[in-house]
């Protein structure tokens, strides 16, 4: 099952790059678990048939209704299903691609076997030159090492058994190789002397497996400046990345620690659509140096290591679906080359960071299901190349200014945090090939422009439990309109709805419930026949009448809400023979 996950996961997170413009094809993909409020009921929506991923929980689960269809993005799958308009969980499996005839076969990867270390002494090691350390009577069978006065590198440690190899004979002590990798790190500003103030520390564990217990055995290059030296520096990064994650605990190890370069340190897939993609550490293949950093939901347990920033070459970063906590390290900005970058469902807290305008590049950045507060920097006024931007389920406030530019921009989760916004502030007109559009559960107020509404490739927008009011205008568009999923449900909207909204005929999902419509139910309704899920629950200022009878019309319809809009009489008995596929109306 969790090699099965990490295919589905690397199927709609790593779709690299694919379209064909030669850029991302972006992350956030199928479905997610989405919820609308309609009484106390709930069920789960995925617009189109889309596929909701718990990616949190190691469990998939194939959803109807809802508005998360994305294509080839990221799944923001995992969380708990909101409430809706019906108790229904929708049934079954997620496939993923690895499952019936024909399906690839990865093998999974054995967690790499990490053997105790040895304690160190309590004194700090020193980069200066090592005295050995006094012998002692051979009373044990596992003599332990002996404490010294002077700061010494600790005695030797069995070595990490690389993976799918047979045990290694181990190496013998070098105190002089280990005082040597110590004292060339910190000469070359990769690590600070503090770094190596005990045996315990990351640092000092990935620098003694480089030097003692590393089979490729590295020569320490003479100056930062030869050609093999960035290859040492990230040799010890990715060492380090192991031992500050938990390596021991990660689900799959991606042959970190095996004697070959890290260009090696991955795993093929092969997706459901016969690509074939590689999963953990990535080089170009020129000079070999790691582009790609892509370690999803795999149990990385830790906060994210500042020495990532040594990456200078990496274009896509993914380490989404882990718990990685801490804020995000501001030597991240020495990453100018990223175009990617994936940290969303981690556990991480602090501001957004501005030197993310340093990301001339970027195009897909999730931080989405974290617990980041604060604004969105006026610096990200120049992300003028993003196209995928997801800060949804955090604690942000402040208005959406800065993202008023984004002329690239095609898809954009800000649901679930704090955003206060007059959507009539904003000028959609930069905004011509935005497609999808979340700001639910915000405290977003104004009213509803018709200028986002003529977007003319949008196709879901869900501005629910939010503070918009006045009325919805009429949906005269300058050209058909391309939206699937129109979702303002809990919010402050009156007035009547519009007889023009017979424009959106290519909805699947109408949400209006939880508003303050007057009159009718529009008879105009009955013209949308790609209806399939249509809610209009608690609008209790509608004017009493019938179900209407344009209702029998909607072939397609699957799920309906008419409770608390004041429906009267009995409802007759052909009513639903024409719409054989609703589950069970909500009256």
């Amino acid at each position: 099952m969790q090699l099965q996950l990490l295919v589905l996961l690397s199927a709609i997170c790593l779709n690299e790059v694919g379209a064909q413009d030669g850029g991302f094809r972006e992350f956030f993909a199928n479905s997610r678990a989405r919820t609308i409020k309609d009484g106390s009921r709930n069920v789960r929506r995925s617009m189109t048939g889309g596929r909701i991923s718990s990616m949190g929980g190691g469990q998939s689960s194939q959803t109807m209704g809802g508005h998360r269809n994305m294509g080839d993005q990221i799944s923001m799958g995992g969380r708990s299903s909101k409430r809706m308009g019906r108790d229904k969980e929708g049934g079954g499996p997620v496939p993923t691609g690895s499952e019936g005839p024909g399906a690839p076969q990865v093998a999974p990867v054995p967690r790499p076997t990490v053997l105790p270390i040895t304690p160190s002494p309590t004194n700090r090691p020193s980069v200066g030159p090592a005295p050995e350390p006094t012998p002692q009577p051979n009373t044990d069978p596992t003599p332990e090492p002996t404490p010294v006065q002077t700061t010494a590198v600790p005695t030797s440690t069995p070595a990490v058994v690389p993976t799918g190899t047979n045990p290694p004979t181990p190496f013998p002590t070098h105190k002089a190789r280990v005082h040597n990798v110590l004292q060339w790190l910190v000469d070359q500003g990769i690590a600070k002397q503090t770094d190596f103030a005990d045996a315990n520390t990351h640092q000092f564990q990935a620098a003694r497996w480089i030097a003692d217990e590393d089979a490729a055995a590295l020569a320490i290059p003479a100056t930062i400046g030869e050609p093999d030296a960035y290859h040492f520096i990230e040799r010890y990064v990715m060492a380090l990345l192991f031992f500050s994650t938990k390596g021991k605990a990660w689900s799959y190890n991606f042959r970190f620690f095996s004697p070959e370069s890290v260009c090696k340190w991955n795993v093929d897939i092969t997706l459901p659509d016969s690509r074939k993609i590689q999963i953990g550490v990535v080089c170009d293949g020129e000079d070999g140096r790691i582009v790609s950093l892509n370690i999803p939901q795999n149990n990385l347990v830790g906060t994210l290591m500042t020495e990532l920033g040594l990456l200078s070459n990496l274009d896509f970063l993914a380490l989404n679906h882990n718990v990685l906590g801490g804020t995000i390290p501001k030597e991240l900005g020495d990453l100018t080359k990223l175009s990617y970058m994936a940290l969303h469902y981690n556990e991480l807290k602090g501001k957004l960071p501005t030197w993310i305008e340093n990301f001339e590049s970027l195009r897909v950045l999730g931080l989405g299901d974290n617990r980041l507060s604060g604004s969105i920097p006026t610096e990200w006024s120049s992300l003028a190349k993003v196209r995928t931007l997801g800060l949804d389920n955090n604690m942000l406030t402040g208005n959406l200014t800065p993202l008023a530019g984004y002329s690239a921009l095609e898809r954009a989760y800000l649901e679930e945090n704090k955003f206060t916004q007059d959507l009539s502030a904003i000028d959609w007109s930069q905004m011509q090939i935005l497609e999808e559009l979340d700001l639910s559960s915000n405290q977003i107020g104004g009213t509803l422009p018709t200028e986002l509404l003529n977007l003319p490739n949008l196709r879901v927008l869900d501005l629910g439990s939010n503070l918009i009011g006045g009325v919805l205008k009429d949906f005269s568009f300058n050209g058909p309109s391309s939206l699937k999923y129109f979702g303002v449900h809990g919010n402050l909207i009156g007035g009547t709805i519009p007889t023009t909204i017979d424009y959106l005929n290519n909805l699947t999902h109408l949400d209006l419930s939880e508003n303050a419509f007057t009159k009718f139910i529009p008879e105009e309704l009955g013209r949308l026949t790609n209806l399939e899920y249509f809610f209009i629950a608690d609008n209790d200022k509608l004017t009493p009448q019938i179900i209407p009878p344009f209702i029998g019309t909607l072939t397609n319809l699957r799920d309906l809400s008419l409770k608390g809009t004041n429906r009267v009489a009995s409802i007759a008995p052909d009513l639903f023979f024409q719409t054989q596929q609703v589950n069970s109306p909500g009256t």
